[in-house]
């Protein structure tokens, strides 16, 4: 009986080892607890790609009032500051520039333009002709949303007028027709400019 009971005894104690290292290794019931993993990455970061680069082809100011050859719906004043305020008097305001040196449309892919304007809920939008299609037209026309300025009224920012959103963007740029805002308010011009986009190579 002494042997039969330590018999018994030795068993359980076998068992319950055995009962331990299942459990260690992965089975019986799953563990609620959740534990943190650690992920591994490369031991140096990868290489960033240049950034473009941004080349100026030409840059006009607005404070010659001959360059501005015709108004609709707005006002346009040279201010002490040699900046052009346009105030508009209605909707679809637009004010057309003549460009005393006509710019190659094959070297520029981007119009600049630094304002300040007094509401920025809405769209700025430039027209352009050229000495091949002269005529003003919705396709000669690039438009950016300005709701993204941040220091309305405040504050002059840049915005940016892509040649890939309008057609017949070729020969010599000779007018633009800037549409500031579609509303009443007022816009302070700084500068048009030409922009080439040079991507990198590597």
């Amino acid at each position: 009986m002494r042997i039969k009971a330590l018999s018994i005894l030795l068993a359980a104690a076998m068992l319950a080892c055995c009962g331990a290292l299942f459990t260690a290794c992965g089975g019986g019931t799953a563990d609620t607890a959740t534990t943190a993993v650690t992920s591994v990455g490369p031991t140096t970061a990868a290489p960033t790609a240049p950034p473009m680069q941004r080349n100026v082809v030409a840059h006009f100011t607005l404070d010659d009032p001959s360059m501005i050859t015709d108004t609709v719906n707005c006002t346009a004043t040279v201010t002490a500051d040699n900046t052009l305020l346009v105030t508009a008097t209605g909707n679809n305001p637009s004010l057309t520039v003549t460009l005393p040196t006509p710019v190659s449309a094959a070297d520029a892919q981007v119009i600049e333009m630094r304002i300040k304007a007094s509401d920025a809920t809405t769209y700025s939008q430039v027209y352009f002709v050229t000495d091949k299609n002269p005529d003003w037209s919705e396709d000669q026309s690039m438009k950016n949303y300005i709701g993204y300025l941040t220091t309305t009224g405040t504050l002059f920012e840049l915005v940016d007028f892509y040649a890939t959103q309008a057609q017949n963007w070729s020969g010599n740029i000779t007018q633009l027709k800037l549409v500031p805002l579609l509303g009443p308010g007022t816009v302070e011009i700084d500068y048009i400019a030409f922009m080439q986009i040079v991507y990198p190579t590597t």
